[in-house]
């Protein structure tokens, strides 16, 4: 007679998977990251069900609504980066991604509550070089505030006038207020000719915040903590 055996299962190597649907595609994938990140899923994941529970079988799936197959696969390449299954050089290290691939990051981390992924993409992302009215955009759709002030910052000391696309990222009410705003430290004397922007007289700084105070509610940030580690090294 065989004696049985009794397995465990290792606390940090053993993988529960789980499937999910976003439009008409499946993915199958770790589901830890997913509860470590995110108290969602852990909410969704602890739901009593009847029967067979969902994301166990490509036949019954969890369906993620509302989102794009691409946006979750940019996700998903930073969850679960290549070099977490193989090594493969191709994949791409964090610093290669694309302000796109960052942006959904940012949103489904948003969305989902994941705190340390969205800490995370926004520090990421203030180190890249950005379009000021597409930063705007995205520090009021994702409320970074502290993007919002040196953002508006760079349009008002910007050489270039704000053009018909500024208008349409900011709306009528902030593009003339950048635009009042402009008008007013040039007719004060605050401005001088630069290369590329106009370079402030150093006494311009008063005015301009208290301009940005009253006519958009917007100050400096507070200073920020220290960055956040890496979160695709920080599992395995």
């Amino acid at each position: 007679m065989v004696e049985e055996v009794l397995l465990e299962k290792d606390s940090k190597y053993y993988f529960e998977l789980v499937v999910l649907r976003v439009e008409n595609c499946l993915f199958s994938v770790p589901r830890h990251r997913f509860e470590r990140e995110s108290r969602i899923f852990q909410d969704m994941f602890k739901m009593p069900a009847v029967g067979v529970p969902d994301g166990l079988s490509d036949s019954k799936p969890i369906f993620l609504e509302g989102i794009s197959k691409e946006k979750f696969r940019h996700f998903i390449e930073f969850l679960y980066p290549k070099s977490f299954f193989v090594n493969d050089p191709d994949d791409p290290e964090p610093n290669t991604r694309t302000l796109e691939e960052w942006e959904d990051i940012l949103s489904l981390a948003t969305m989902w509550d994941m705190p340390r992924i969205r800490k995370g993409a926004i520090l990421t992302m203030s180190s890249m070089d950005m379009d000021p009215a597409e930063k705007i955009v995205l520090a009021r759709c994702f409320d970074i505030d502290e993007w919002l002030l040196p953002a508006f910052e760079r349009l008002v000391l910007r050489e270039e006038p704000l053009g018909v696309r500024d208008l349409h990222l900011l709306g009528e009410d902030s593009a003339l207020k950048v635009c009042a705003l402009r008008e007013s430290l040039s007719r004060a004397g605050n401005f001088l000719p630069g290369r590329g922007e106009l370079r402030p007289h150093p006494n311009y700084r008063q005015h301009f915040e208290q301009r940005m105070r009253n006519d958009l509610g917007i100050g400096w940030p507070s200073p920020r903590a220290s960055p956040v580690p890496s979160l695709v090294a920080s599992d395995a």
